[in-house]
């Protein structure tokens, strides 16, 4: 075991006899290689005495000294390239420079030629401008040439407008004669078809246009009269077929009536009987015709008295009216008459109330009844239909808008100022709801009060003032007016009761 441990040792220190050696070449080869870089180097810090010292002694100290030379060296070179560059775009400025005073010095020396002339230009202008402007001033004949350049666009502007005004109704022209022809060709193709049908019309009746044309020729009196002897003639022939059907009756009578019993003597005597009967009939006849007469004359006579008479009958028919109205002993007629005056002007104002909540329904007195009213269903064709078939919420808008009416009803001494609405809410959908609650805000605004008796809840937030009433046990309770302080009256506020 000894021998084993020993052996294992000998390894372990031959294995490190070996490294040392390796450390050792490895560690020659580094101061090879350092004498050879210092070597190199040294030149650059001939300068520098006993810099290899200071190398030695401190190499960090020694390297960041190294580090600091160097970034200064790369600046100073840095510096040196950016001033040699400088010094390079110097000189091409100072040639281009150089170039652009020669360049300048040409166009001023062609300048000062050109001002020559130009001043010789101005000055032959000038002498002919004044030739030409007859010595006025220049500001002068701009003027009013400006003058006339405004008034000759003023003008074209003008005539432009004009022109498209023209062109427009040369457009519009042009629009309406196409139209004119398209119609004149629509009224051609007719008038062509309706006389070959007005032609083919009047062969079935028998007649020609030239006919037609020639009868059209005649005045309104010309046919009125022609059609007054159409209508005599007519009457002529109706009544000559009614006396020749009565005749032939007769005959066809007579003659299955077999032979007169009377005999000729008898009928001769008969005849004569006849004829003093008919002969006294006719003075009878006369006689009548004269009375006739007479009263006739008689009443002519009387005429004026008889229209005093009649005008005397229609003033009394009025009285004869109001004594109907008010003539019962105890007054109910003429109360129920003045009672439907106004529920006339009630539902008047209730009606106008009523297009706002139910613009379906209209109120009317039921014909015969003072006093009934009847509902006038406007999306069933105007179906007049009894109040009690309203359902409860459309009963409570018509309550509503009759109420409103008679909310309306005023006179110089009475005003209704106060409306108390006791329930009903409930029964509205929250359309209809919305639009009952904004009619009793607008009658607010006018200056009446408005009382809601609801538990709907939702309508506690439309109103500005509310009164709760907060039971507090015992048989007691509290009154709780909420809202607008600026609109509760300050004699109320939290009160107790039993």
């Amino acid at each position: 075991m000894a021998a084993e441990s020993l052996r294992r040792a000998e390894e372990a220190l031959s294995r490190a006899e070996s490294v040392l050696k390796d450390v050792h070449a490895r560690l020659e080869t580094a101061e090879q290689t350092l004498r050879q870089v210092l070597a190199e180097v040294s030149p650059v810090f001939t300068a520098d005495v006993g810099w290899d010292r200071k190398l030695e002694e401190d190499p960090a100290t020694f390297r960041r000294k190294c580090g600091e030379r160097v970034v200064m060296w790369k600046g100073k070179e840095e510096a040196r390239l950016k001033a040699e560059e400088r010094e390079a775009e110097e000189q091409r400025h100072r040639a281009r420079a150089q170039g652009l005073v020669e360049v300048s010095t040409r166009h001023a020396e062609e300048h000062q030629a050109f001002a020559v002339r130009k001043e010789q230009e101005r000055g032959e202008l000038t002498r002919a401008r004044a030739a030409l402007l007859h010595g006025r001033p220049t500001a002068e004949v701009r003027a009013e040439l400006q003058a006339r350049l405004e008034a000759t666009e003023s003008a074209f502007e003008q005539a432009r407008e004009r022109a498209e005004a023209a062109r427009q109704a040369a457009q519009v022209a042009t629009a309406r004669a196409e139209d004119a022809v398209r119609a004149r060709t629509e009224a051609l193709a007719l008038r062509e078809s309706e006389g070959a049908a007005l032609t083919t019309l009047l062969a079935e009746r028998g007649t020609t246009l030239e006919a037609v044309r020639t009868l059209l020729a005649f005045d309104a009196a010309w046919r009125e009269a022609e059609a007054r002897a159409l209508s005599a003639l007519r009457e002529a022939l109706a009544q000559a077929t009614a006396v020749l059907a009565e005749r032939s009756e007769r005959r066809a009578r007579h003659e299955d009536s077999g032979p007169p019993a009377l005999s000729e003597q008898d009928a001769g005597a008969e005849c004569e009987r006849l004829r003093a009967e008919v002969e006294a009939r006719r003075h009878a006849e006369a006689a009548l015709h004269a009375r006739l007469e007479a009263d006739d004359t008689a009443r002519a006579r009387h005429g004026t008295e008889a229209a005093a008479l009649e005008e005397g009958r229609r003033a009394a028919e009025v009285w004869k009216v109001l004594g109907d109205l008010i003539g019962s002993h105890d007054g109910k007629r003429f109360k129920v008459f003045a009672q439907s005056l106004t529920l006339d002007a009630l539902l008047l104002h209730a009606n106008a109330h009523l297009r706002e909540l139910a613009r379906r329904y209209r109120l009317m007195r039921v014909p015969g009844h003072d006093l009934d009213l009847q509902i006038v269903d406007g999306d069933m064709g105007d179906e007049v239909r009894s109040v009690a078939s309203l359902s409860g919420g459309e009963s409570f808008l018509v309550s509503l808008a009759l109420a409103l009416g008679l909310a309306s009803l005023s006179s110089e001494t009475t005003q209704v100022e106060t409306l108390f609405i006791d329930e009903g809410f409930g029964t509205l959908d929250p359309e209809t709801l919305e639009v009952a609650l904004a009619t009793l805000d607008a009658l607010q605004a006018t200056g009446r009060q408005v009382g809601i008796i609801s538990h709907v809840s939702g309508m506690a937030e439309r109103i500005g003032v509310q009164v709760r009433v907060v039971k507090q046990g015992g048989g007691r309770s509290r009154l709780v007016v909420e809202g607008d302080p600026g609109m509760v009256p300050p004699s109320m506020g939290q009160q107790e009761v039993a």
